[in-house]
């Protein structure tokens, strides 16, 4: 499969035609489905950490099971939907604190009841409610208020297309029918017309709040500054509006950004949500939706192809991008991300918005992106559809340089090399010595010159 014409294809994400979308739709399958046998894998591997979470081995044997069955191959019922899987993630990740755990066990919970209900045989589960008393359906995106206590424990039961809640001390002829609690149901907002769940509460699906959980009054409305990131989207660059609004099922607030940053984003992987910080221009929040739609699309593409150092997890290289020495994939995935998001950019300085553009952060990326794709060059050995890749991305690189190039001057070119040689030096002493510490990836026009020998060749 060629770099150009696979649907995930580097860079640029081509228009989603209804053939288009039954195939991404295909590829997201297929990437949960790995992310699921994984998982799998892992708690085969060390059982003692799936001792306490029953929820998680019940749902993964439930994928093992479909899969083991060529009927349910057509018709991946456990995969169809994003939330059960995102809970596992949430449950199993070291960062949460127990009450995120609680959270995202709630939701899988709610999830397995909901996959069950369409079966024959019984499944119970004990549950709970919120400290709001509410249960998250991510399914319908709505938050379902059944008559009880908050934090009241629950046992529930699907059978036959019913879900039936009662407490856990009573029997089960005082239970609540989930249909009647519909009616209490609270719709959880949606992204303009698409269906795109807005969260304004990380902890609802287990995920923990930056520090800094209410931003300063300088900071734009969270679901008003998004909306009009894809206003921006929806008249500059509609095929990433599209991209969008396919593969993200929801965007999560997550407070107000760090100290000296204009933003922050977080995602977990293709087809799960984008969490989102304050920003004081809706244009930063249109950067990091292309940045983290992009990460979903190289998770993608990057599941059929012959990658080894996708595998490789050895912290030994500076990233330009974070203050920690990161692996080879590392810089893969930034590059990747960043080279779009300057694009964008660029696109927006060409469509009169130069206004929105800071151009200190274009000239940053930009370096970042010569200095990772150098840094790539040296180290990375896979052929093929990759070197095709680094191809492509050397071209694209040669344009934003000879863009940049107009808009700033030398002296900044100058005083970003510096700041790079300091980075490499802080992060290189952190690991022991960096395998790419050399002043060579800070040099601007050579790696330009090396990108267009690429570029001409053809590699």
């Amino acid at each position: 499969m060629g770099v150009m014409t696979s649907l995930c294809a580097p860079l640029s994400p081509p228009p989603l035609s209804e053939k288009a979308r039954e195939q991404l739709t295909q590829d997201l399958q297929k990437y949960r489905r790995r992310l699921a046998s994984r998982q799998l894998a892992s708690i085969a591997a060390s059982p003692e950490t799936a001792g306490s979470e029953p929820l998680v081995t019940q749902y993964l044997m439930d994928v093992a099971r479909e899969f083991m069955d060529s009927a349910a191959n057509s018709r991946p019922t456990c995969l169809e939907h994003w939330g059960e899987l995102f809970s596992i993630l949430r449950i199993r990740s070291t960062a949460p604190t127990g009450e995120h755990r609680r959270a995202a066990r709630r939701n899988l919970a709610a999830g397995l009841l909901f996959l069950a209900a369409d079966r024959e045989e019984r499944f119970t589960v004990e549950t709970e409610l919120d400290a709001f008393g509410r249960m998250l359906d991510t399914r319908s995106g709505a938050w379902i208020r059944p008559p009880f206590a908050p934090d009241a424990p629950l046992g529930a039961t699907a059978k036959d297309g019913v879900i039936t809640l009662r407490e856990i001390d009573r029997p089960a002829a005082d239970g609540i029918v989930l249909e009647q609690c519909d009616k209490m149901a609270q719709k959880v907002p949606r992204l303009g017309a698409t269906q795109i769940l807005l969260f304004d509460d990380p902890a609802a699906l287990g995920i923990p709040v930056s520090a800094a959980v209410k931003s300063p009054t300088e900071f734009q409305s969270f679901v008003d500054s998004v909306k009009q990131a894809m206003d921006v989207l929806s008249s500059l660059a509609p095929l990433w509006r599209d991209w969008i609004a396919s593969l993200v099922p929801a965007l999560v607030y997550m407070g107000a950004p760090p100290p000296k940053s204009d933003s922050r984003s977080e995602s977990y992987g293709a087809g799960f949500p984008i969490c989102l910080s304050h920003v004081r221009d809706p244009m930063r929040h249109a950067e990091d939706l292309v940045h983290e739609c992009q990460h979903h699309r190289f998770h993608l593409w990057a599941q059929d192809v012959a990658w080894d150092s996708l595998g490789l997890h050895t912290c030994e290289f500076v990233s330009p991008y974070r203050g920690d020495p990161r692996p080879l994939s590392g810089l893969h995935l930034g590059l990747h991300a960043f080279t779009a998001v300057n694009a964008f950019r660029l696109d927006a300085i060409d469509t009169g918005l130069i206004g929105k553009i800071q151009f200190g952060a274009l000239l940053r990326t930009h370096c970042a992106n010569l200095f990772a794709w150098s840094t790539l060059m040296d180290f990375e050995t896979a052929g093929g559809e990759v070197a095709r890749y680094l191809n492509e991305v050397a071209a694209e690189l040669v344009r934003h340089h000879a863009a940049i190039r107009t808009l700033m001057p030398d002296m900044a070119f100058r005083e970003i090399q510096q700041h790079f040689s300091e980075h490499i030096e802080q992060v290189s002493q952190q690991c022991g010595g960096a395998r790419n510490n050399a002043p060579v990836y800070t040099n601007w026009d050579a790696i330009v010159e090396a990108a267009k020998r690429r570029t001409r060749s053809n590699i």
